[in-house]
């Protein structure tokens, strides 16, 4: 956890801000059309069910019961919201919105996904290369979203799910 998600939301508001970057239009802060929206959620729970297969192939280590006796209490509390809620929030804010919308103002959609992914994925240090290409593509996966939807609330409802399904792996 190298970046809170306060400094994350912090850099949002002030890259924003600087950049004079809309909420609505450039971060994605509107709602979207309610039936895409689902059909993407949809989109996004068939992907986890691939990637869920292709972590195994690609040799990416089984973190099934990583937590089990490791954390208690608060600490566990702390964890578990951190992870399922907090930072997906924060991060889609971040790289969703403000990358994305300052990339795609200068070099359009295509130039704004590849960029918000490939960096979000690499931000992801705490796993080797194949842990971070399965990141990536659900990064891609969130950026044509963002893209397509013309909303930030399916990705971050996406990251929610994916990171409280991991937690939950890990609890296992």
């Amino acid at each position: 956890m190298a970046i809170t998600p306060v400094a994350l939301i912090g850099f949002t508001a002030l890259g924003a801000r600087r950049m004079h970057l809309r909420a609505d239009a450039d971060l994605g802060l509107q709602p979207p059309a309610a039936r895409p929206a689902l059909l993407w959620l949809l989109g996004f729970a068939a992907l986890s069910v691939l990637v869920e297969y292709a972590g195994p192939l690609l040799g990416v280590p089984d973190e099934t019961g990583a937590w089990r006796g490791k954390y208690d209490g608060a600490a566990l509390l702390a964890r578990i919201a951190f992870i399922a809620a907090i930072y997906p929030v924060a991060e889609e804010l971040f790289f969703r919105g403000l990358v994305f919308g300052r990339v795609r103002r200068a070099r359009g959609p295509s130039a704004a996904i590849a960029v918000s992914a490939l960096v979000f994925a690499l931000l992801h240090l705490q796993y080797d290369w194949r842990g971070m290409l399965l990141i990536g593509i659900d990064a891609l996966f969130y950026g044509v979203c963002r893209w397509r939807t013309g909303s930030l609330y399916p990705t971050m409802l996406m990251h929610i799910a994916g990171n409280s399904f991991a937690v939950w792996q890990r609890l296992q």
